[in-house]
C-alpha cells in the first residue's frame, strides 16, 4: 500500500502553514518586481482557486525583503481573519477528501489538524470553546468519508518538552532561535497580550491551555484518536505503538 507523508511547510493538500497564499493578480505583480526568482519558485508553488500557493520557507532564496513579502501572504497569525480562514480550510479539506477517496494511498499529515488550527483559534481569534468545537467538528466532517485516524502524542511534562526542543533547535551560532521565536509569537499574539504571557513561563502556560482544549476536544470529536504517552521520551516505543495501531486499522 502506498503512503505519502506531508510535513509542515511543504506544499500540502489541506494545510497552509508556512506557505504564502497569493491572489493570482498579486503574484503577477510580485514577479514583475522579482523576475530573477521565477525559476527558483518552480517545484515550490502551485495554482489553486485563483491563488498561487508558495512553500516559501522551502526556497533557497536568501533575499529577506522577498521572503518577508511572501510571509505577508500567509493566512495564519490573524492575517486572514476567522471567516476567510475557516471557509478556506473547510473547502480545501472537502476537496482533498473527494479526490483521496478515489485512491488507495494512505496520507499522513503532521500537526495539520489540531496544532496548527488550534494555535490560530486560541492565540489569534481567542475563540470560545463551543465555537472551536463546532469548527473543528466541521473539519472532521468534511473528510469523514476517508475514515481518518489521529495519533495524539501527549507531552508528559510541557515545561521539560519545551526546554528539550529549545536545546535541540538552535541556529548555526548555537543560539536558541526556535525558543526565542516561540516566546515572541506567544507574547505578541492577542491571547498572549490579553493574558500577559511573558517569557518561557508564558509559553508554558499557553501550551498547557492548548493541551487542555485539545484533550477535551478529543473526547467530543467524531474522530478515532489514539493518545500515545511518552513519559520516558522513548521514541522507538512511540513508533512501535503507532505501527501496532496502524496494523490494526489496516486489517481487511
Amino acid at each position: 500500500m502506498k503512503t505519502k507523508v506531508y510535513t509542515e511547510g511543504q506544499l500540502h493538500p489541506v494545510d497552509l502553514a508556512w506557505c504564502a497564499y497569493i491572489p493570482f493578480e498579486h503574484f503577477e505583480s510580485i514577479m514583475s518586481l522579482y523576475p530573477q526568482y521565477k525559476d527558483a519558485l518552480r517545484g515550490k508553488m502551485r495554482v489553486e482557486n485563483k491563488h498561487v500557493i508558495i512553500a516559501y520557507t522551502q526556497l533557497a532564496i536568501k533575499d529577506p525583503d522577498f521572503c518577508r513579502l511572501l510571509e505577508s501572504y500567509e493566512v495564519f497569525n490573524g492575517r486572514a481573519g476567522f471567516d476567510v480562514f475557516s471557509e478556506l480550510f473547510l473547502k480545501r479539506r472537502g476537496n482533498f477528501a473527494k479526490q483521496a477517496v478515489k485512491s488507495d494511498e494512505i496520507n499522513i499529515f503532521e500537526c495539520a489538524y489540531l496544532q496548527n488550527q488550534l494555535c490560530e483559534l486560541i492565540y489569534f481569534d481567542q475563540m470560545d470553546k463551543s465555537t472551536i468545537e463546532k469548527y473543528m467538528t466541521g473539519l472532521v466532517d468534511s473528510a469523514k468519508n476517508l475514515k481518518p485516524v489521529m495519533f495524539y502524542l501527549n507531552a508528559p511534562n510541557i515545561s521539560e518538552d519545551i526546554r528539550r526542543l529549545g536545546d535541540e533547535r538552535i541556529n548555526a551560532s548555537g543560539e536558541k532561535d526556535w525558543l526565542q521565536q516561540v516566546i515572541l509569537y506567544t507574547e505578541n499574539s492577542p491571547y498572549g497580550l490579553t493574558h500577559n504571557l511573558k517569557g518561557f513561563a508564558g509559553v508554558v502556560k499557553g501550551f498547557e491551555k492548548r493541551r487542555q482544549i485539545e484533550l477535551n476536544l478529543i473526547k467530543k470529536l467524531p474522530l478515532k484518536t489514539y493518545i500515545i504517552e511518552n513519559q520516558d521520551y522513548n521514541w522507538d516505543e512511540v513508533w512501535k505503538q503507532i505501527k501496532e495501531k496502524l496494523d490494526v486499522e489496516n486489517k481487511p
